[in-house]
């Protein structure tokens, strides 16, 4: 299991070092969705080029970890596409959800449920080489697999033992379904996860990141 500090690390990274490539909207088929659950992730990523050769879905919260391949899209005119609407999760990619720590003072409707976080990264020729991100001003979204339907409401204090002014909170507000379901990030001034919600952000962007 990744420690909370390593996730909310990564979606800190995501957030701060961005490139400024012009990139589309992500074409979800759930827009009207309430509940935020993803059957296909569609997106075009303009200004990529021949950088990118193929972009992976991973379980991996970290971009360092070793890669914990879920799917590959080929990435072929700054496009890339996953059927996510029959697509299960291997047991070895799943963590039982109350064993993480980002939600301990949180309230789970179903404490059996297991869980794995989604990251899209970018390969050339078999070699990483950055990741895909989809962004919305001080919001991002991420994808959230879960083994079956799941809520989860609460406020998560994040606490820094060497720093006070570093511990913040962290709304948690989430109704999730069994398969991949999208998550609403929300940073603060100093970059730290404010609240984690169900939802969609309409003008969200796909952008990719080079390492």
């Amino acid at each position: 299991m990744k420690t909370k500090k390593s996730f909310f690390l990564t979606l800190s990274l995501f957030t701060l070092t961005l490139l400024s490539f012009g990139c589309s909207s992500s074409d979800k088929n759930n827009e009207n969705s309430p509940n935020a659950k993803v059957t296909s992730i569609e997106a075009t990523v303009n200004g990529v080029g021949d950088s990118v050769d193929q972009v992976y879905l991973c379980a991996n919260e970290s971009y360092y970890d070793d890669d914990e391949v879920l799917l590959r899209s080929e990435f072929s005119n700054n496009h890339f596409k996953f059927d996510l609407k029959n697509t299960t999760v291997d047991e070895k990619y799943l963590d039982l959800l109350t064993s993480d720590e980002k939600y301990k003072n949180v309230t789970v409707s179903d404490k059996s449920t297991k869980i794995c976080h989604g990251q899209f990264y970018a390969y050339k020729d078999g070699a990483k080489v950055g990741y895909m991100t989809l962004i919305d001003g001080s919001k991002s979204i991420g994808y959230i697999y879960v083994d079956r339907d799941v809520t989860l409401v609460g406020e998560d204090q994040n606490e820094d033992e060497n720093d006070e002014e570093d511990s913040y909170s962290t709304k948690v507000n989430l109704n999730l379904q069994k398969g991949w379901n999208e998550i609403v990030y929300t940073f603060g001034n100093d970059n730290e996860v404010t609240a984690m919600e169900t939802g969609i952000l309409h003008n969200a962007k796909w952008r990719y990141e080079a390492r």
